[in-house]
């Protein structure tokens, strides 16, 4: 499949209607930001009902826990586009455990998107953005690295962190407060290393 550019693109992928999860949810949740060019691309997993509701990623609990999180260190939507692995909202918000659906679903939209912005810097959020991009797994024992990615003609530097849903249950752990610090680090990683300005 080929886009002359991202406004075909886009238009295709709220078009589509290739694999179950479409037909389930009935709508494709687009991505938001800087379509253009932006430094960062921060990449979730799957939408939630929120979010399919108002056809916007990171609209719910967990989204205000990642925007109050990203907006002191200067991510903004002319520096930044948030997106997710798979577009569509899971049957019963369960993520599908066949990774043949999953891999398709991102060699049809994600990766295309990716191969279109050609960011510089990728935030992956959660275990299964780490599988799916980088065929990781073990979130807590690979965040805070960087890892390259490398595709035909580009390539991007790629750190992952803990789902903000998850630093959003740590509030009331014990152990929160030293995890919810290594995901701010995280995401101050990544600023720096796109070179963000946070706001005065």
């Amino acid at each position: 499949m080929f886009f002359k550019d991202y406004t075909e693109f886009e238009e295709a992928k709220l078009a589509c209607d290739r694999c179950p999860l479409r037909k389930v949810y009935g709508r494709v949740v687009a991505s938001e930001g800087n379509k253009k060019n932006p430094a960062i691309v921060i990449v979730g997993e799957a939408p939630g009902a929120d979010e399919v509701q108002e056809g916007r990623p990171f609209v719910g609990k967990a989204g205000q826990v990642l925007r109050n999180g990203l907006r002191p260190l200067g991510f903004t939507k002319s520096n930044t586009l948030i997106t997710n692995t798979i577009p569509c909202r899971p049957p019963d918000n369960q993520y599908p455990a066949d990774d043949r659906l999953v891999f398709l679903c991102m060699a049809i939209w994600l990766w295309h998107e990716l191969d279109l912005l050609r960011p510089k810097v990728v935030l992956l959020l959660g275990g299964k953005a780490l599988r799916g991009v980088l065929g990781l797994s073990a979130v807590t024992e690979n965040r805070g690295r960087w890892f390259g990615l490398h595709r035909d003609g580009w390539e991007a530097e790629v750190m992952a962190t803990y789902h903000p849903s998850y630093v959003m249950r740590l509030r009331y752990s014990p152990e929160g407060p030293a995890k919810i610090k290594e995901w701010m680090g995280d995401l101050e990683a990544v600023a720096a290393k796109a070179g963000l300005t946070p706001p005065k």
